[in-house]
């Protein structure tokens, strides 16, 4: 994968998980789970890695993920990667 792609793939998935992170927040909370509730890490991670979906769908990048040599799935797996590392060290914490 080039670097380029890895990078702006690793930058949305950060913002993109910020957005899930506080749709959760905001779902979990009006159900009335106190603190956002146990699945919120697992919502997070699931709502993130639809959005990064979404997003190369939307900018219509698919076509030039492919002409990379780069499979959906894989740039997908790339973009959610910041999403597990910071619910990792939000759980952690």
């Amino acid at each position: 994968m080039p670097p380029v792609l890895l990078k702006t793939l690793i930058l949305r998935g950060i913002s993109l998980w910020f957005l899930a992170r506080l749709m959760g927040l905001a779902v979990f909370s009006s159900a009335g789970a106190p603190g956002g509730g146990a699945m919120l890490p697992l919502w997070a991670l699931a709502v993130s890695a639809s959005l990064v979906h979404i997003d190369l769908h939307r900018r219509k990048e698919l076509m030039l993920v492919k002409n990379l040599g780069v499979t959906t799935a894989h740039a997908v797996v790339t973009g959610t990667i910041p999403a597990l590392l910071l619910e990792i060290m939000l759980l952690t914490q």
